[in-house]
């Protein structure tokens, strides 16, 4: 019995050494290499912070690949020759925040830490790139600092909510803030200064109730306030200053025209002429019929409101089965980007088109199962008479998005009703015969098993990239189709993807999704 006893006791034993010996209780601080080669644990209950003692003492970290959950903060700061977070990989919770400040040679850290899902505070300083593209929610702040050479947040293209402040000064290569695409709740303030070469706020369309403040304020490229198009309410107050650039301030004109959704004040002052104050921008607004920025109509109550000559982005209309007739846009002169016509199933006709004198882009017309293909023969005939790229799809066996052409004609055989009374179709459904067409990926929101470029032909190269800049795969298509089906070797994860394509000697990039 007594040999039973002191068994278990020594069991016991071993287990409490083994514990101890894989969870570090408290906050560790590590500050030369060697306390990195000798590192053991899988678990640390306080914070971590890794900062050399000496310049160029630390120079890899692979040996934390042990480590899967901290409960406080993450610090790696003034780290002069660590490139890298590569013994990171397993981490997988961290309970507090993510600082990075001052590594002057990291230049890669998203392949480290993509299992991280979960991190209350984070704030980048001066040096550190973007790693958190695996990220749906930041429990606290999101703060980027003075990062000169960032031009590229797309890492955050799955954080849904940040529970503080968003926090983005002075970063003087930032063009846009499309890693921000899926955030729809912010905490705290929204403070956005002294961003040189922003030129949109676009991503935060989906932001509709402000908790604390907006400021936006001396970035001197900005060109649009479209991302606050979607506010319903702000709870603090509302500062517009020293943006000196825009030129579409419309999408704030329900906040001017309304106070009550702003419950502090509204400060709007030393920005463009057009923007120069609250009356200056209500003035501009009352006085156009142009919608600025991209437009997308899914409801018939959508159609009904219509009332824009012209719209600067692209217009997509679509809307599953709630669209049955377009009517109300005939009054749509110009659109600058594509113009999109897909999954509608009852729309009947779209001939309330005709008006349209300009299309920037493309003209997609797809999967609209009611449209009888004499009106898109009809389609394919008013527009590309007019010079426009055509991707038109019938009701036919034939590939999603085959390009059309049609026959041009000078004598006016009118069809009673048609709004393309200028032209009538000799043949349906004839390929284009441009020997170079700008190429197209289909769909652009992907579920990551494959895509579809559009126009490919001819022979191409392509390397497709994720939005660390690492290459997930490169090849060769000889003798593709015209819409050429690329079929990934590994499911890509969700994520922002680049794809340069080399064709004829010449570059394209294109982007896409993946949910």
């Amino acid at each position: 019995m007594k040999k039973q006893v002191f068994f278990l006791f020594g069991v016991l034993i071993s287990l409490n050494l083994l514990q101890a010996q894989t969870v570090y209780n408290g906050h560790l601080t590590i500050s030369t290499q060697s306390e990195i080669n000798a590192f053991t644990y899988q678990e640390i209950n306080g914070s971590l912070t890794i900062k050399e003692s000496s310049p160029g003492n630390i120079t890899d970290i692979s040996n934390l690949e042990t480590l899967t959950k901290i409960t406080g903060n993450l610090s790696i700061k003034n780290n002069q020759n660590l490139e890298n977070l590569d013994g990171l990989y397993n981490l997988a919770e961290l309970g507090g925040d993510f600082v990075l400040y001052d590594n002057p040679n990291l230049i890669r850290i998203g392949i480290s830490i993509d299992n991280i899902e979960h991190i209350p505070g984070v704030s980048l300083d001066p040096n550190s790139p973007s790693p958190f593209y695996k990220l749906t929610t930041i429990g606290g702040k999101l703060s980027i600092t003075n990062h000169p050479m960032l031009f590229d947040i797309s890492s955050f293209a799955n954080i849904t909510t940040i529970g503080g402040e968003l926090y983005l000064n002075k970063n003087n290569g930032l063009e846009d803030l499309d890693g921000l695409l899926r955030v729809s709740s912010i905490g705290g303030d929204i403070y956005i200064n002294n961003n040189d070469e922003l030129l949109n706020i676009n991503a935060l369309a989906n932001i509709t109730n402000a908790t604390a403040n907006i400021t936006i304020t001396a970035n001197d490229k900005l060109e649009t306030l479209e991302g606050f198009a979607n506010i319903l309410s702000i709870a603090g107050n509302l500062t517009i200053r020293g943006n000196r650039a825009i030129e579409y301030p419309c999408a704030i004109m329900p906040i001017l025209q309304d106070n009550s959704m702003v419950n502090g004040t509204i400060t709007i002052e030393n920005n463009s002429t057009i923007s120069s104050s609250q009356l200056a921008i209500i003035d501009y607004c009352l006085n156009i019929t142009t919608h600025f920025g991209d437009l997308i109509i899914d409801t018939q109550s959508d159609v009904e409101s219509f009332n824009f000559e012209k719209i600067t982005g692209s217009l997509i209309i679509q809307s599953g089965d709630d669209i049955t007739d377009i009517e109300k846009l005939w009054k749509l002169k110009e659109v600058g980007g594509d113009l999109k016509i897909i999954g509608n199933s009852e729309l009947l006709d779209i001939y309330a088109l005709g008006g349209v004198k300009s299309i920037g882009g493309a003209l997609i017309i797809h999967t609209n199962e009611k449209l009888p293909n004499t009106i898109l023969s009809e389609a394919a005939t008013y527009f590309i008479c007019r010079g426009y790229t055509e991707i038109v799809k019938g009701q036919s066996t034939e590939d999603p998005y085959t390009p059309l052409n049609a026959s041009c004609y000078t004598h006016p055989n009118v069809r009673t009703g048609t709004l393309f009374k200028n032209k009538e179709p000799k043949q349906l459904f004839t390929y284009l015969t441009e020997t170079e067409k700008h190429l197209i990926v289909f769909p652009t929101i992907s579920n990551g098993d494959y895509i579809t470029i559009v126009n490919a032909e001819s022979n191409f190269e392509y390397q497709l990239y994720d939005t660390t800049g690492r290459l997930i795969e490169a090849n060769q298509i000889i003798k593709p189709e015209s819409n050429q089906v690329l079929r990934f070797t590994q499911k890509l994860k969700s994520g922002i993807y680049f794809m340069n394509i080399t064709k004829n000697n010449t570059n394209q990039v294109l982007r896409f999704i993946v949910k």
